[in-house]
C-alpha cells in the first residue's frame, strides 16, 4: 500500500476512496483547443467550438458511461471544426498536404492507441482508439495506419477534402515553417474513477513531410493513470517530447500539488532546453488530479 497524499491510497493499481471522496467525485470533461495566440476575429468561434466539444463529450459520458467514448466524441467535434488544428482544420505540410497525428489512453489498464502522419482520415482520434481496442499494438504510422484503417472500415476521403479555407489561406500567406501547430486535447473523468485522455494534431504549417507532432505522443503530450491523474500538454512540441512532459507531471502528482508539479517541470524544462523552451513560448497544460 503506497501513501500518495493524506488519506489517499492505492491498492493493486486501483485507488480506494473514502466514502466522502467518492461522493465528491463527479463526471468531468476538460477540453483545450491548443496553446498559442488566437486572432481576435476567431476568438468567439473557437470558444463556441470548445463549448460544443465539452457539451458533446459530457452527453456521451452520461449516455454511455465510458470515458473513452467521451474523449473520442469531444475531440471529433474539434476535428470537424476548421478553426482548430486537427482533422478538417489541420495545417498543411511543405507540399500543401495534410498529415495528422492522434493518441488516446485510459488510466485503468494503461492501454493506449496512436496514429501518426495519416492522410485523408476525417477523424484520426477514432482510428487511434480502434488500434487500442482491436489490436495488441499501441502505435501505427503512415501507410501501415492507412492499411489498418481500410481493413477496419474507416472511410478515407478524397485527397484534398480535408484542406480547409482557413488552413489554405494561412499556408499561402506564411512562406516560412511555423514553429508549432497547436493541437487539441481532452481529459474525461468518470464518477466511477476512470479517466481517459486524448489528443489530435494537424502539425505545424509548411513542415517537412513525415514530421510527427511531439505533443501528440503518448508520455509526451498525454498520460493518464487512474491512481494518480491525467495530463494533456500543448505548446513547444520539441521540448514537450524531450521532457516526456505529460508523464513527468503526472508522476509528480503523487507527492506535489498540481500547480507545484507544473511549475517544477516547466522550470526544469526551461533550464535544460533553453533554445527550445527558454523563449517566450506559450504552453498549455491540462490536468485532472485524483
Amino acid at each position: 500500500m503506497n501513501l500518495l497524499k493524506a488519506n489517499r491510497y492505492c491498492f493493486s493499481q486501483r485507488r480506494a476512496y473514502t466514502p466522502h471522496q467518492a461522493a465528491l467525485r463527479q463526471d468531468t470533461v476538460l477540453v483545450h483547443g491548443g496553446a498559442g495566440v488566437v486572432p481576435a476575429d476567431i476568438v468567439d468561434k473557437k470558444l463556441q467550438g470548445i463549448q460544443e466539444a465539452v457539451s458533446e463529450g459530457y452527453i456521451t459520458l452520461k449516455e454511455t458511461g465510458h470515458v473513452l467514448d467521451a474523449v473520442e466524441r469531444a475531440i471529433k467535434v474539434l476535428e470537424d471544426n476548421e478553426y482548430f488544428n486537427a482533422g478538417f482544420g489541420s495545417h498543411l505540410t511543405e507540399k500543401g498536404e495534410i498529415e495528422m497525428d492522434a493518441s488516446i489512453m485510459e488510466g485503468g489498464e494503461l492501454t493506449a492507441g496512436g496514429v501518426f502522419t495519416v492522410k485523408n482520415i476525417k477523424h484520426p482520434i477514432t482510428l487511434a482508439k480502434l488500434i487500442m481496442v482491436k489490436t495488441k499494438y499501441v502505435i501505427l504510422v503512415g501507410d501501415g495506419a492507412m492499411q489498418f484503417a481500410h481493413e477496419n472500415g474507416i472511410q478515407q476521403l478524397p485527397s484534398g477534402k480535408l484542406v480547409s479555407k482557413t488552413a489554405k489561406e494561412f499556408w499561402d500567406q506564411n512562406k516560412l515553417v511555423s514553429e508549432d501547430g497547436p493541437e487539441v486535447g481532452a481529459i474525461v473523468l468518470g464518477k466511477n474513477g476512470d479517466i481517459a485522455v486524448g489528443v489530435s494534431a494537424g502539425g505545424s504549417s509548411r513542415r517537412i513531410q513525415g514530421l510527427s507532432n511531439g505533443s501528440s505522443h503518448l508520455g509526451s503530450g498525454i498520460y493518464v493513470d487512474n491512481t494518480i491523474g491525467a495530463t494533456c500538454c500543448s505548446g513547444s512540441t520539441t521540448a514537450i517530447s524531450k521532457m516526456c512532459l505529460a508523464y513527468s507531471i503526472t508522476r509528480h502528482l503523487t507527492n506535489m500539488p498540481v500547480m507545484e508539479a507544473i511549475q517544477y517541470k516547466l522550470s526544469y524544462m526551461k533550464d535544460e532546453l533553453k533554445q527550445q523552451a527558454g523563449r517566450k513560448k506559450q504552453k498549455a497544460i491540462q490536468i485532472i488530479d485524483c
